[in-house]
């Protein structure tokens, strides 16, 4: 019998987050559990447009904002639209997110959708931690999804 976790090998991580080392910390936090960064989708939230250019410039990620829809709420990010595409194994929302976007992207194309401090009525699997750095927030999922037999 498997477990969760021996299923994922490609992942998506939704935040909401304006903390460049804290991001830099999720990328190392993939790298340290094995899995091929390439193969990451860091997809972050960020509100303010001077900010997101920042964040995109020194961080391996894309940076979304409300910007990024058009009046009727369809995505207009084309490096986004591509990403989507891909199916993942899993999808990990951090904490709080804006609703639209984790609708629009939460659960696409996903096996596993996994929130981490948030509640969310879009993931299987909803898990708390006290942990504030990325890796341990890594470790933590990885260590809990191990533990999780699949039928």
């Amino acid at each position: 019998m498997s477990d969760v976790w021996t299923q994922i090998k490609r992942v998506r991580i939704l935040i909401q987050s304006e903390d460049i080392d804290y991001l830099n910390s999720l990328v190392l936090g993939v790298k340290d559990l094995g899995l091929n960064v390439n193969e990451l989708d860091l997809i972050v939230w960020v509100e303010d447009e001077e900010r997101k250019k920042i964040i995109a410039s020194k961080v391996k990620c894309v940076t979304l904002s409300a910007r990024d829809f058009n009046w009727l709420g369809k995505l207009k990010n084309d490096k986004l639209k591509t990403m989507l595409t891909v199916d993942k194994d899993l999808t990990l929302l951090i904490g709080e997110l804006p609703k639209k976007f984790v609708k629009l992207i939460g659960f696409k194309r996903s096996k596993f959708v996994c929130s981490l401090n948030e509640n969310s009525s879009f993931a299987q699997i909803n898990l708390e931690t006290e942990k504030q750095n990325g890796k341990e927030q890594l470790s933590f999922l990885k260590d809990t999804l191990s533990k999780i037999a699949l039928g």
